[in-house]
């Protein structure tokens, strides 16, 4: 009878450090989203194709009410930046960074950016590069 006991007492605690795991592995020990994991975009995403140029008289997409856009030179200006490098998609652009902030970043496919201009953070995930007509 003890050794039915042992076995109970074992399969108990057995079970019990199973359901305290964490099946989550989505995040980092920060609670942020980590970069390899697929996400689905935010409620209210809005894709963007943004042509490049020095402002909007030459043809510069421009990104909400900010001063956001590609220069002629293919880096983000127009606000303060921050990479977050490579990501799966925009889900993955989940923090502000406190540090690290630069008043132009190069634009690269699949990398996760967070913006700020006039008082507003934005979210960007660069899919792909866009050339000849296809932006159109």
């Amino acid at each position: 009878m003890k050794l039915l006991g042992r076995v109970f007492t074992f399969l108990l605690l057995a079970v019990t450090f199973a359901a305290c795991s964490s099946d989550d592995d989505s995040t980092d020990g920060d609670g942020n989203i980590k970069p390899d994991v697929n996400v689905n975009d935010p409620v209210g995403t809005v894709s963007l194709s943004m042509m490049k140029g020095h402002d909007l008289n030459e043809g510069a997409t421009y990104i909400g009410n900010s001063s956001i856009h590609i220069g002629n030179d293919y880096n983000f200006n127009g606000g303060y930046f921050i990479s977050l490098g490579t990501v799966k998609g925009l889900g993955n652009v989940s923090y502000i960074p406190t540090t690290g902030w630069a008043d132009m970043v190069s634009v690269r496919s699949g990398n996760g950016y967070v913006a700020y201009s006039y008082g507003t953070f934005y979210r960007i995930y660069v899919e792909k590069k866009l050339s000849g007509l296809q932006a159109a």
